[in-house]
């Protein structure tokens, strides 16, 4: 991995990381226009406020239970079958006025594995465009090739200053505007979400789009108004019918891509080894399973264990579970950028920005993209892990499997470093004994009471040698 100098495609997703992320590099503060606090009650995807309508769209879904699915999708996503064949953009289901607030809200009941940004695209690129702007990673050319480090344009906010109520919205009036990077506040009383005033520079009628820096298939629009246009916008009803089509779709997916992988596949080595090949994550439109699959898998010693990838989030096998494996995490510690290939380690590395660097713009977070400790796992405190793995749908260069072996008895705990979650058990078991040797029937207790039975035997043997050898010398 580390020899493939290229930038990696914005196809890659970097999933749910931990909540202690850096976040704090800030650019330019975008504009933002005071507005008060909607009065209408009884409302959750369309409340009225002071001249202008909020409009809530979820971010992520309620994460059933026994599982772990991440939605790749926005509720409702404002995204509708197009009636041309030959379109590649479906038109926008979700209108709103030029003034009106978008509420993106991360559902406080997803899995606790996930994590999305909500981003703006320029009003004067494509949606592709912008998704290859804000891809989450980032060649550290001066580090040398096949670097990469966390790139800030996706993990930050465009603004510290904006975006955490409706009296403070962002304004958005046409250039790119990012959320920054948000984990699930899964029961904290403060839940993640971003505010935006769209308020684009224009008298016509426009489409704004959005998605999701680390998820590139998750995506939204809608249509904005011109001023003084004389057409209805969204009711809640419709946004509400719509997300709920669209939460029911996406589940149902995500459950057959669930039963589906939940079976190992078994293969004799020529040494008469088994390679059991199993499931690190997969996928359903708009959804990701984030599980190992089957979770727990039963082997002997000297066998081995392949793990193939089949979502679009990237993932890992790492053992062992927990902080034993902090050694091969591919998320690395914050490092304050040097001259050429030399950086230094940040001075702070748990505290807030800069981290002790000189200046915000100085810290880096590398990113060890490939395997690193050994491929056998020797003991429960073998430290080991895959390297960042991706599905080959993805089209992106990265390995989508990697095989472990298990040398010895043991069970063995492993988890996947990007969600933490996200885990399995190897038993390994001893091979059976050798069968024990037969052991000759007592005959009152003492060996030496065979002896004479023994003797009469020999005896008899030799007397008919003799006489056949007597019968043969006659002839």
């Amino acid at each position: 991995m580390g020899k493939r100098a290229r930038v990696i495609s914005a196809a890659l997703t970097l999933g749910a990381l931990v909540a202690s992320m850096f976040i704090g590099v800030v650019a330019a503060s975008a504009a933002k226009t005071i507005r008060h606090a909607p009065q209408t009650t009884n409302c959750v995807y369309v409340c009225s406020g002071d001249g202008f309508n909020v409009y809530t769209i979820g971010v992520d879904n309620k994460n059933p239970a026994t599982k772990s699915f991440e939605y790749t999708d926005f509720f409702p996503n404002g995204m509708k079958a197009s009636t041309v064949a030959s379109s590649s953009v479906p038109p926008p289901s979700v209108t709103i006025r030029n003034g009106d607030v978008l509420h993106f809200l991360w559902n406080p009941d997803a899995s606790l594995d996930s994590a999305h940004t909500a981003t703006l695209a320029g009003m004067d690129e494509s949606l592709s465009e912008a998704q290859n702007r804000y891809g989450p990673l980032k060649p550290d050319t001066d580090d040398g090739a096949g670097k990469f480090v966390q790139s800030p344009l996706a993990f930050n906010p465009t603004s510290n200053d904006c975006g955490d109520t409706v009296e403070n919205a962002c304004s958005y009036q046409g250039d790119a505007l990012n959320s920054g990077f948000m984990p699930n506040h899964n029961g904290t009383s403060k839940p993640s979400q971003f505010y935006v005033a769209v308020e684009p520079d224009t008298s016509q009628t426009t489409t704004v789009r959005f998605f999701c820096a680390l998820h590139r298939g998750m995506v939204g629009q809608v249509r904005v108004l011109g001023r003084n246009t004389e057409i209805s916008t969204t009711t809640e009803a419709t946004m509400a019918a719509d997300a709920a089509a669209q939460y029911a779709a996406d589940t149902a997916g995500g459950i057959a891509a669930e039963t589906a992988a939940n079976q190992a596949a078994v293969a004799t080595n020529s040494d008469g080894s088994k390679t059991v090949t199993m499931t690190a994550g997969t996928a359903a439109p708009h959804l990701e399973v984030l599980e190992m699959l089957p979770n727990n898998v039963s082997i002997k010693t000297g066998d081995k264990v392949t793990w193939v990838a089949k979502g679009f989030d990237i993932h890992t096998v790492t053992f062992p579970k927990g902080h034993g494996s902090d050694s091969v995490d591919p998320f690395q510690p914050p490092v304050c950028e040097g001259t050429g290939t030399t950086d230094t380690a940040a001075p702070t590395p748990q505290g807030p920005p800069p981290f002790g660097c000189s200046n915000a713009q100085a810290v880096e977070f590398p990113i060890e993209l490939g395997p690193m400790g050994p491929t056998a796992i020797a003991s429960a405190s073998t430290a080991a892990s895959s390297g960042l793995l991706l599905s080959a749908l993805a089209q992106a260069p990265f390995p989508d499997r990697y095989t472990f072996s298990f040398p010895n008895a043991g069970t063995f705990a492993y988890q996947c470093r990007i969600h933490d979650n996200m885990t399995g058990t190897i038993a390994v078991a001893a091979p059976p004994a050798p069968p024990a040797p037969p052991v000759l029937p007592a005959t009152g207790g003492a060996p030496w009471r065979l002896i004479p039975l023994l003797l009469g035997a020999l005896a008899l043997l030799c007397g008919l040698a003799v006489l056949r050898l007597r019968s043969v010398v006659r002839s």
